[in-house]
């Protein structure tokens, strides 16, 4: 019976000292989050911003008109360039935006969306977006973050 409660208190030892090392550190630190954008593609990060955008506008009650444009001139979703985004609208309350655009903010990079532009004809109102794409030779690296929105009420 020695023998047990001999190894017994032991291993409360071993486990004991083992919770404060780096052992202990990834036993609790459990699995590493996932990227939930990990699988999507520009083209997919768009269409997600386009349904997402669009949900948001229904649940307000309202509806939108998406402009793709590619260097000033129109463009066209699939573009593999870089690409903004305008969006116009007419929201019975303008503060209804941020609810609209804020849970897409993180798909703005991965849509190489850089300027992403809301225009509210009832408010007549426009909010402009924009997320600092990494250059060409840096694509890989995940420095680049959304920015916050700038409102610039139009008179």
């Amino acid at each position: 019976m020695p023998f047990v409660a001999g190894i017994l208190i032991a291993g409360v030892a071993l486990v004991f000292a083992l919770n404060g090392s780096w052992i202990g550190q990834v036993m609790r630190r459990g699995p590493e989050p996932q990227d939930p954008l990990g699988g999507v593609n520009q083209v997919q990060a768009r269409q997600l911003i386009e349904q997402r955008i669009t949900e948001g506008l229904t649940a307000v009650g309202a509806k939108g008109k998406f402009s793709w444009s590619v260097s000033g001139q129109p463009g066209d979703i699939n573009s593999p360039s870089p690409i903004e985004l305008t969006v116009d609208t007419s929201l019975t309350d303008k503060n209804a935006r941020h609810q609209i655009i804020n849970p897409i903010k993180d798909y703005m990079e991965r849509a190489k969306i850089p300027t992403l532009t809301m225009n509210d004809a009832k408010s007549h109102s426009t909010w402009t977006y924009t997320c600092i794409l990494p250059s060409p030779s840096q694509e890989d690296s995940a420095d680049a973050m959304p920015q916050g929105d700038a409102a610039a009420p139009q008179q």
